[in-house]
């Protein structure tokens, strides 16, 4: 697993600055085999920083989340190269911000049940990116979610709710961009005080599923995140 080091991403990344402004006919807009009948993988996996709250009045939850990614782009490979022989770092990848980061092709999704969405307000980064020899990259994205979850309060205060967040590819289908889990769901410090209503089950399940417009003739996948929550008995 590629996990950033965050202590290490400002020096990494003052040495990758404008690091495409050599690179005649990159274009950040179109998919890294775009013309040709291949499928650029997407690699996701979520990593839960908090829940809450649950909200029974507006059948929501909220969730912060790190949203990380792993693809391939090989037209980066050569100036990813050029940075790194270039560099005193011994490490493999370099790492990108702000404009940089913004100026990389990245997979196409949106979460599907979102009310919302934001950057936590201590966050000064968005989003990270490690690129690698080879043309691989690595993001990590933290985002504070309020997503749809309808609640059945027909066993309340007994009741135990599941509620979701899913994601899927906008604009690309499945013949143009892949997208799948590379691991579990993990819960980093996360405790039942997470939320004050409900304790929260640390196994989240994930699934996927794709599903077939006839009217575009394409298959679309949606990958999911069930959460299982039990209310508490005592507040």
């Amino acid at each position: 697993m590629r996990v950033i080091e965050v202590a290490l991403i400002v020096a990494c990344a003052t040495i990758s600055a404008g690091f495409l402004d050599d690179m005649e006919g990159y274009d950040k807009n179109k998919r890294p085999h775009f013309g040709r009948a291949v499928a650029d993988g997407c690699a996701f996996y979520i990593e839960v920083y908090k829940i809450g709250p649950v909200s029974e009045a507006s059948m929501s939850m909220t969730t912060d989340i790190y949203l990380r990614q792993n693809w391939s782009d090989p037209r980066l490979a050569r100036a990813a190269n050029d940075v790194l022989d270039h560099s005193t770092s011994n490490r493999s990848y370099f790492s990108l911000a702000g404009e940089d980061a913004a100026n990389v092709w990245k997979p196409k999704i949106y979460f599907t049940d979102a009310i919302s969405e934001k950057t936590p307000s201590e966050v000064s980064v968005a989003q990270f990116l490690q690129v690698y020899r080879d043309g691989w990259l690595y993001s990590s994205k933290r985002v504070v979610l309020t997503t749809r979850c309808p609640l059945s309060l027909k066993f309340f205060p007994m009741d135990v709710q599941v509620c979701s967040i899913c994601f899927e590819s906008y604009e690309l289908d499945d013949s143009e961009q892949f997208i799948f889990w590379e691991n579990d769901v993990v819960f980093t410090d996360i405790s039942a005080e997470s939320t004050a209503t409900f304790h929260i089950n640390q196994r989240a399940k994930h699934t996927s599923r794709t599903t077939f417009w006839p009217s575009i003739n394409a298959n679309y996948t949606t990958l999911c995140m069930e959460i299982r929550l039990t209310r508490k008995l005592t507040m």
